[in-house]
């Protein structure tokens, strides 16, 4: 019975530390924001690990070798850093992830959702007709992103999937899709670095009645863009499961 007892703990053990490797338990908190964002790819969390050594002129071949590619850096700044490396790796490569200037259209915005939709098996989608009546009609006055995202966002809630935002302080969009349930740890959380904007995750709200005429477009900017109160960063990734 005693033999038995140990081997069940043992085993518990190996699992909750095969666990807490997973989600990064033990890494910094930019490193588990990279488990999270990519579903723990090696080469992403070996060039953000080496990242947290610094970027300076004397790390970039370093970081470029481990990465596997060449990315923009910014000298002193990990966090913007790393966000350069995101954007190239994954942004232009894997349907899960997607980068836009604020200023472009459905044209350009719905293609690349309707493939994170696809790369989850979903297949439902907006009215695009009707989509493209509102892009028209208020666009011209703000942005298309907010009208876009404000059709797409039931469709990703519905399927138990979120629509996440990257924000480094720019004016432009990097997206990219998790499980609800890894999104919700995660929004709002800002990842504070001394001397820099740091880097914000946000999740962006589904908005129920944006397209009634009781609800204008300055709303759906502030509730499908909203920023809630700041959380701590999660003490893990949320990533769903075990391997």
């Amino acid at each position: 019975m005693r033999i038995v007892l140990l081997l069940v703990l043992a085993g518990l053990t190996a699992v909750s530390g095969v666990w807490a490797a997973r989600q990064g338990v033990f890494d910094s908190e930019r490193v588990r924001l990279v488990r999270m964002m990519t579903g723990n790819d090696p080469a992403a969390v070996r060039t953000a690990k080496l990242m947290e050594q610094g970027v300076s002129s004397k790390t970039e071949a370093a970081l470029f070798a481990a990465a596997g590619q060449e990315f923009d850096l910014l000298h002193g700044d990990r966090s913007v850093s790393l966000a350069w490396y995101l954007i190239e790796a994954f942004a232009f490569k894997d349907p899960k992830h997607a980068y836009f200037d604020w200023k472009e259209d459905s044209e350009t915005v719905v293609p690349a959702l309707n493939a994170m939709l696809d790369a989850y098996g979903v297949t439902q989608r907006p009215d695009l007709k009707l989509l493209q009546e509102h892009e028209t009609a208020y666009a011209p006055s703000y942005s298309a992103m907010p009208i876009i995202v404000a059709h797409y966002t039931p469709i990703f809630e519905a399927n138990g999937l979120a629509l996440m935002d990257l924000d480094a302080n720019w004016d432009a969009y990097y997206f990219f899709v998790v499980r609800n349930s890894t999104a919700n740890i995660w929004q709002s959380v800002k990842i504070e670095e001394d001397g820099t904007s740091g880097l914000r995750i946000g999740k962006i709200q589904p908005v129920p009645d944006a397209f009634t005429d009781k609800v204008s477009l300055t709303k759906v900017f502030e509730q499908s863009l909203s920023i809630l109160a700041q959380p701590a960063v999660p003490w893990y990734a949320g990533l769903p499961g075990i391997p």
